[in-house]
């Protein structure tokens, strides 16, 4: 029973989904899931949360419009030069 609550709020934890768009080698889809070292690296912050995490690799225009409207959702685009 005692661990229960830990089982429980592991349970209600809010599922993390990171949206990006196709920048290899920082962030692609592989053959079966999102790829790259942006990925990697929101994995492991997502593992030291105690998050679950989905990753989508699309378009960058549709990644800000569902990242925009979900609570739950991180964007991040990567790019080379100045910031804009």
């Amino acid at each position: 029973m005692a661990g229960l609550p830990a089982a429980a709020a592991a349970a209600a934890a809010p599922v993390l989904r990171g949206f990006t768009e196709y920048l290899a080698p920082l962030n692609y889809q592989g053959r079966t899931h999102p790829q790259g070292f942006s990925v990697d690296l929101l994995r492991m912050l997502a593992a030291q949360a105690g998050l679950p995490l989905e990753v989508q690799v699309l378009p960058w225009l549709r990644a800000m419009q569902m990242a925009g409207a979900d609570q739950h959702a991180a964007h991040r685009r990567l790019q080379a030069g100045q910031p804009q």
